[in-house]
């Protein structure tokens, strides 16, 4: 699988004038696994974050029904998965799920399996 080495590229053709497009492509894979709850049922609607090692957010995705998610056409490289943090807040769960992934020509699709969303500790508050 290749996916283009810049995320997006604009051509603006002139009628008339042959022109030469150079797209450069560079080896992909898939990042797939699932997020549950502490009782096992599938963490829905959570947006997650494919983040690199400079720390830059290189694809976003939404968990399905059942938890279920899926990055396609991810680069070679090392990466990780955290959860968006308006949807961390929102859900009321930790951001960081300890989530590494490493996509190479050899492992084009990684399988993360199940796991779990960390809850956000509470502060007990005397009333």
């Amino acid at each position: 699988m290749l996916a283009p080495k810049k995320a997006l590229q604009v051509v603006v053709p002139r009628p008339g004038v042959p022109a030469e497009v150079d797209i450069g492509l560079v080896g992909a894979g898939d990042v797939e696994g699932a997020l549950v709850k502490s009782g096992g049922l599938g963490f829905e609607g959570l947006d997650l974050e494919l983040v690199d090692d400079a720390g830059a957010v290189v694809a976003t995705a939404r968990t399905d029904y059942d938890g279920y998610f899926l990055f396609d056409r991810v680069p070679y490289g090392k990466y990780r998965i955290r959860i968006a943090k308006t949807s961390a807040e929102a859900a009321g769960v930790l951001p960081e799920l300890r989530l590494e992934v490493t996509v190479t020509d050899e492992h084009a699709v990684v399988r993360t399996g199940t796991t779990e969303v960390g809850r956000k500790p509470q502060i007990a508050s005397a009333k």
